[in-house]
């Protein structure tokens, strides 16, 4: 982990670690709504001009 985030500490990766194992069920929960909410808003919006305009032209289904 630390090569992709060289910025943060190893004491700072080991905290992070830490927190999630000890709020695990709360953040799990957190974003499956956040993903959930994001999967709403997507399908409220429908296809989007691109999407349309290659279907249009049969490029996808």
């Amino acid at each position: 982990m630390q090569l992709n985030h060289r910025y943060l500490s190893m004491s700072q990766i080991h905290s992070a670690l830490a927190y999630y194992w000890d709020h695990q069920q709360e953040l799990d929960a957190d974003m499956q709504r956040r993903f959930e909410y994001a999967e709403q808003l997507r399908q409220e919006a429908g296809p989007s001009a691109l999407v349309k305009k290659l279907r249009h032209r049969g490029l996808i289904k």
